[in-house]
């Protein structure tokens, strides 16, 4: 029974994550076509909704007239993707979206893509004529917010391919269990089952993290005491400190500053558990808090075996792994203590140390509240 529960349970993890990688994977590769990605088509889509949804009196008129208004706009800006009406006959601008130049966002009005700069920007722009040639549509989107969807499809593309691993590692040991004929080989697989699986899941929840900072526009910032959010988070990893006969030396003054809980406890827990994945057996842990020049800080130091100089630069990147460091962490960790300490106006100091990796997050100084 045992045997069956763990082979449709695999199963069903590595059809659901196969599934999930080709469609990531896919949407990543459509991201960077040339005409065919999903921008470009949206943009194709809505210069053609255009065209067909004007009156053909359009033309009538001397100019562009001005536009309503909304009573919100304050509150709920309008998506900065552009787009002009121009009457191709007399080269004036009939209508603009609020976001767009007065001059033709593409000036030589050929139709298809092509790449223009205005409002201090660089657009991808597309242009489209009605069946008569009186009227074009040029339809432009922010290159920044182009590359910033690019980088999101690629994470998760980089993602999918992450998670294709632990999942082929839980179908392996979870057949090796299965067809075991003594109880000492099953159990070895069983061990290394839940380990494999353990990775996942803390993939998984790193990318959580991740997925929330990208999506939450709102932390709400408290006051909080660092000590007292250290002092909870080191007890958290204290038995897995211990799993390797490691000790976290725990030196928390009070410490405030203005913050969010949850996220900076996530901080955190991925310094932590950066530095316990990569500190030998019987090592040691440093985690202190403490003000400094009048800035909140929080400090966390281990004596593993470091980074090497040409591979600091990189190591808060999202995906990067120190190669030959024997450990197989999920690359996030530190990109999310990135992520958070810049949320937070922090800065990041990564010090020289003789041995093992020191890092020092130094948090704005907080104003004293009023009496």
């Amino acid at each position: 029974m045992n045997s069956l529960r763990i082979r449709l349970l695999t199963a069903m993890l590595i059809t659901i994550a196969a599934f999930g990688s080709v469609w990531y994977l896919a949407r990543a590769w459509d991201m960077r076509q040339p005409e065919t990605g999903y921008w470009d088509s949206r943009l194709r889509g809505i210069g053609r909704l255009i065209v067909s949804s004007m009156p053909s009196t359009l033309t009538a008129g001397e100019g562009a007239v001005p536009a309503y208004h909304l009573a919100d706009i304050d509150k709920e800006p309008i998506d900065d993707m552009a787009f002009q009406v121009w009457n191709l006959r007399t080269r004036k601008l009939l209508m603009r979206s609020p976001s767009a130049p007065d001059a033709p966002m593409r000036p030589d009005f050929s139709p298809g893509f092509d790449e223009s700069h205005f409002a201090g920007q660089n657009w991808r722009v597309y242009t489209v004529v009605d069946d008569t040639g009186s009227v074009q549509v040029q339809v432009a989107k922010s290159q920044q917010e182009l590359d910033e969807t690019y980088q999101t499809w690629r994470l998760i593309a980089d993602a999918a391919h992450e998670l294709r691993t632990p999942l082929a590692a839980i179908q392996a040991q979870a057949q090796l269990a299965a067809g075991a004929q003594d109880a000492a080989l099953s159990h070895a697989a069983a061990v290394k089952l839940q380990t494999v699986a353990a990775r996942a899941a803390r993939l998984v929840e790193q990318l959580l993290d991740q997925a929330r900072l990208e999506t939450d526009d709102a932390w709400p910032m408290e006051t909080l005491d660092l000590a007292d959010l250290a002092d909870l988070i080191v007890r958290d990893f204290e038995g897995s400190a211990q799993r390797k006969a490691q000790h976290i030396a725990l030196n928390a003054e009070s410490c405030t500053l203005r913050g969010n809980v949850d996220s900076l406890g996530i901080l955190l827990s991925n310094l932590l558990d950066n530095a316990i994945r990569y500190t030998p057996a019987q090592g040691h842990i440093a985690v202190s808090c403490r003000i400094e020049d009048g800035r909140p800080c929080l400090e966390v130091a281990d004596d593993g075996p470091g980074v090497a100089a040409p591979d600091r630069a990189r190591i808060f990147e999202p995906f990067f792994r120190v190669a030959g460091s024997g450990e197989r962490g999920t690359g996030l960790g530190l990109s999310l203590v990135a992520r958070i300490a810049a949320m937070h106006g922090a800065v990041i100091d990564d010090r020289t140390a003789a041995r093992g990796l020191h890092l020092v997050i130094r948090f704005p100084a907080t104003a004293p509240e009023a009496a």
